[in-house]
């Protein structure tokens, strides 16, 4: 059992480090794309493709490191089950939380290193979490504007330009 686990530990590294150098021939190559991409009419459109493309490949070497991390952590209780310091059922409980983690901080470091993503999540989530400040109400301010505009809709503005009263039978 124990050698199956360690095989299977190294499959999970070679995976991992296979898309840490995925991720870094992309960056290479969407570099070098840009560099030498030729000046035409559909330049703009796969220049903006190419540059998302480097983004986005740039955003994930990080979250890669923080999987890789929080992975290697997940083994500790792991091996611990193995060499029989703790039982299966603590084993399940710990791989599963430390792997809840790893998935919310692998988002979050994404999120974090993408500027479109960061600035959408904040406009879906961060700004609509604030409350807008409560302004202080000026009580005199407000009754002498209520005032105002129930003296407005009395007066009447006549074609030579001077305003008068409205005049209603009950005056």
């Amino acid at each position: 059992l124990a050698a199956m686990i360690y095989e299977a530990i190294s499959l999970l590294y070679a995976m991992e480090g296979c898309t840490f150098l995925l991720s870094i021939a992309l960056i290479l190559y969407a570099r070098r794309k840009l560099r030498l991409m030729p000046y035409d009419e559909d330049r703009l459109r796969s220049k903006y493709q190419v540059k998302e493309v480097l983004l986005v490949s740039m955003a994930i070497l990080p979250s890669i490191i923080v999987s890789v991390a929080t992975r290697t952590l997940s083994l500790v209780p792991t091996l611990l089950w193995v060499h029989g310091v703790i039982n299966y059922h603590v084993c399940c409980l710990a791989y599963f939380m430390v792997h809840s983690l790893n998935c919310i901080l692998t988002k979050l470091t994404l999120i974090g290193c993408h500027k479109g993503m960061r600035q959408r999540f904040q406009l879906l989530f961060v700004t609509k979490l604030r409350t807008p400040r409560k302004k202080e109400r000026d009580a005199e301010k407000e009754s002498d504007e209520y005032f105002e505009q129930v003296n407005l809709a009395w007066f009447v503005e006549r074609k030579d330009g001077r305003n008068e009263r409205y005049k209603t039978t009950y005056s």
